[in-house]
């Protein structure tokens, strides 16, 4: 596989004129022009994405049995940086958990729905979602000072300085597929 652009055979939700692109230059993805030309690899088989895997626990966090992932249902108050956004996680004690965490970036891009637009993810489980950027722990492979974000808007992922401001969901979870619930 080359480091360059394939597409996939998803629309973007925000226009018909655009189709989702992974980069693995960059490991990047995005909406991109369909007119345009990138690589292609074929697959065949695997499994359909319902949303009955969603547990709404009604204590303030959401259960994602098929991965194993408890969320927090609200978002964290304000926009920190992004060692803020570590700190905010590792100290949040919620519904009787203190193990809470920053999401990695593959995590945090699991929430995405790229069938919606503006914001990218099902509102009915996380009400208070606003299609911003959403900081992930996940440290950028070229350069130190960047981590990765996903933009809730259109559901793709970027890389942006530490320093910046986004905003935070945390996650526990991974280990184990009961999680309590």
């Amino acid at each position: 596989m080359g480091s360059a652009g394939y597409w996939s055979s998803t629309t973007h939700a925000g226009g018909t004129g655009g189709a989702w692109r992974v980069d693995f230059y960059y490991g990047s993805d995005g909406n991109y022009a369909k007119s345009g030309s990138y690589y292609v690899r074929a697959v065949r088989g695997g499994q359909s994405r319902s949303l009955d895997h969603w547990v709404i626990n009604g204590d303030g966090t959401v259960t994602d049995i098929s991965k194993g992932l408890m969320w927090q249902q609200a978002m964290a108050p304000g926009t920190p940086n992004w060692q803020n956004a570590l700190s905010y996680c590792q100290n949040l004690a919620l519904a009787g958990h203190t193990d809470w965490r920053l999401p990695t970036i593959k995590e945090l891009a699991s929430l995405a729905d790229l069938s919606r637009y503006s914001p990218a993810i099902n509102t009915d489980i996380f009400p208070d979602m606003v299609s911003a950027d959403y900081w992930s722990s996940t440290t950028g492979a070229s350069y130190a000072d960047d981590a990765w974000y996903v933009y809730f808007g259109s559901g793709d992922g970027h890389d942006g300085y530490k320093s910046y401001s986004y905003y935070v969901r945390a996650v526990r979870g991974g280990q184990s597929r009961l999680l309590d619930h």
